[in-house]
């Protein structure tokens, strides 16, 4: 094991027994980040980070009002199965979420074009 994974599980297992809920905010958006454009779904972010759905998914919560994090898709899209077959939504971090669609095709930084209705 190298030193920065057992220092992510050093500060992970104090933060779970001291309930220092800014620590695994820190934990759980890091590892959102290091997923990039795929994001992550609460259940898999479980599974890597060997943490309880209780756990997770409040800071998750958090982490979407600060927005650091966004559903990949608020319209049904960008789902993926859970362990259990449900499914569920997936999070990106804020720097790797796509732009809505409204967001492409009408970007704020595009110059307005007349448009010619006749």
């Amino acid at each position: 094991m190298n030193h920065s994974s057992h220092s992510v599980n050093a500060e992970k297992v104090e933060a779970l027994l001291s309930g220092d809920k800014d620590r695994l905010r820190v934990l759980v958006y890091e590892y959102v980040r290091r997923c990039r454009e795929r994001g992550a779904t609460a259940d898999e972010a479980c599974l890597a980070l060997d943490m309880g759905h209780n756990s997770i998914a409040p800071r998750l919560t958090e982490l979407k009002s600060a927005k650091l994090v966004e559903l990949y898709d608020a319209k049904g899209r960008g789902r993926r199965k859970t362990r259990q077959g449900c499914r569920a939504g997936v999070v990106v971090a804020a720097e790797f979420a796509l732009p809505s669609d409204a967001d492409r095709l009408f970007p704020d930084d595009a110059p307005l074009r007349h448009l010619d209705l006749g």
